[in-house]
């Protein structure tokens, strides 16, 4: 069991073999493909986590405080603009969605890069 919060997002690690899911309290646990618990990622975010990116060492974490990496179980912020809800990547780029555009950074040099803006906000 994860607790009684509501789950917000699962993602699957295929290269760990591991379900990651996030809550609003801003918790993160893995579990394996068959429910048992893992591990469970003391955060101390106090607030939602959307979206989650497991990249070599590196956990990729979409919040309503922006883009943050946790690395050595301590939190960095990357990108505090607005809220980030989906994560996706390809190579070196982390793509990261916001309310109102759509961004890429490096996952080595942190550079945030605004790639698409919506017109209407």
């Amino acid at each position: 069991m994860i607790s009684n919060d509501l789950i917000i997002n699962i993602k699957y690690n295929k290269n760990e073999n591991l379900i990651y899911s996030s809550n609003f309290k801003g918790e993160i646990t893995t579990f394996s493909l068959d429910g048992k618990e893992v591990e469970k990622i003391k955060t101390n975010f106090n607030f939602p986590i959307y979206d989650m990116l497991k990249v070599d060492d590196q956990l990729w974490i979409a919040s309503q405080a922006g883009l943050i990496l946790w690395e050595n179980n301590t939190p960095k912020t990357i990108f505090n603009e607005d809220m980030v809800f989906n994560l996706a990547l390809k190579g070196n780029n982390i793509y990261f969605g916001t309310r109102s555009a759509i961004f890429s950074t490096n996952k080595n040099k942190h550079d945030s890069t605004k790639i698409v803006l919506n017109k209407k906000r």
